[in-house]
């Protein structure tokens, strides 16, 4: 057996053109602020202008942290650990923040076939892609965790805010759309202390806000998925996130076959689509987050018809042999691809 190799790639340096960060028409006198702290198992970057900046970078770095401790997996007592282990027993009550992203995951489930399924933890955890433990499992370890749509099976209490597992097979995972919504809270953080201008970027889930101070667009890069290093395309935006999700963030090789961290729920598998890279720009980050997911497992075709249906989103597609795809209404964010 070849030596396993995990590579996970922190793409946020290279997602940031250059020419994104020049402010050389910007006042003199305007405020700057920024702060790069790993925060949700991710680097999180923060740039903010204007009066009230520090205040602002540093509020946002605190709801990220508050949100982590309900959200993540690998803190032992955060919520989302809480309820997994005891939703399948009982009602459980939870946080607005929870059964926010809960509702919201759910309607990304379901929307998409269950392409993107919040509920696949234990699939996850037994891959375990970007651990030092990643391994193929056997076949017989992943049959009985495929095509469950548990998400069907989570009862979701609105008028109490409780949430309940008709199964124990079901174990939320919000790795496909926290990062957004934590983005999302963090823009929310920003604009409360009166700051207009400013970048997030979590990893790669990249949210501008407003404009860059000299009221010019931000442009963001989209990363190569054959060389991510670089860039093979760009847009240029305001009062938006960029999503990207590719077969180059995560992934280990055993017997000289690469496993990437995109699990298909139907096979149990990395997906196979024939995509390497999709890239959604929105409004909401958190909406980003997940449909770059269900569309890098749905492929170019149901992909392309599912992000037509919807307002205010488009996308770019990187198909395995390097074909680029993308969405009607691109080019009102100036996209251009990179020779």
């Amino acid at each position: 057996m070849d030596k396993k190799k995990i590579s996970i790639l922190n793409l946020a340096w290279i997602l940031i053109l250059t020419a994104s960060l020049s402010f050389s028409g910007c006042r003199t006198d305007m405020q700057e602020a920024s702060k790069t702290e790993e925060i949700f198992g991710t680097i999180v970057s923060v740039k903010a202008y204007g009066e009230n900046a520090e205040e602002a970078v540093f509020a946002a770095l605190e709801k990220a942290k508050e949100l982590e401790k309900i959200f993540s997996l690998t803190i032992s007592d955060s919520e989302i650990n809480y309820v997994n282990q005891n939703a399948f027993k009982d009602a459980v009550k939870v946080s607005d923040e929870m059964f926010y992203l809960v509702c919201r995951a759910d309607y990304f489930s379901r929307l998409s076939g269950g392409a993107f399924d919040y509920t696949i933890e234990r699939l996850i955890d037994l891959w375990g892609i970007g651990n030092d433990w990643a391994r193929v499992p056997k076949i017989s370890e992943i049959e009985p965790l495929v095509g469950l749509h548990d998400y069907k099976n989570i009862v979701i209490d609105s008028q109490n805010h409780e949430i309940k597992f008709k199964t124990d097979t079901a174990m939320l995972n919000f790795g496909a759309i926290a990062k957004g919504y934590i983005a999302d809270e963090m823009k929310s953080e920003i604009l409360k202390h009166g700051v207009k201008s400013a970048l997030l970027n979590l990893g790669g889930n990249v949210l501008a806000i407003g404009k860059k101070p000299d009221g010019s667009l931000w442009k963001i890069g989209i990363a190569n998925p054959f060389n991510p290093s670089s860039n093979i395309a760009f847009v240029e935006v305001a009062d938006c996130s960029v999503v990207t999700s590719g077969n180059y963030e995560k992934y280990f090789e055993e017997d000289g076959v690469r496993y990437h961290h995109i699990l298909n729920p139907e096979t149990g598998f990395p997906s196979k689509s024939g995509l390497a890279g999709t890239t959604v720009i929105s409004p909401v980050s958190a909406d980003c987050d997940a449909l770059s997911t269900a569309t890098f497992i749905l492929g170019v075709e149901k992909s392309v018809k599912l992000i037509e249906s919807l307002d205010g989103v488009e996308a770019i597609f990187i198909s395995e042999n390097g074909d680029i795809t993308y969405t009607s209404g691109i080019s009102k964010y100036h996209f251009k691809e990179l020779n």
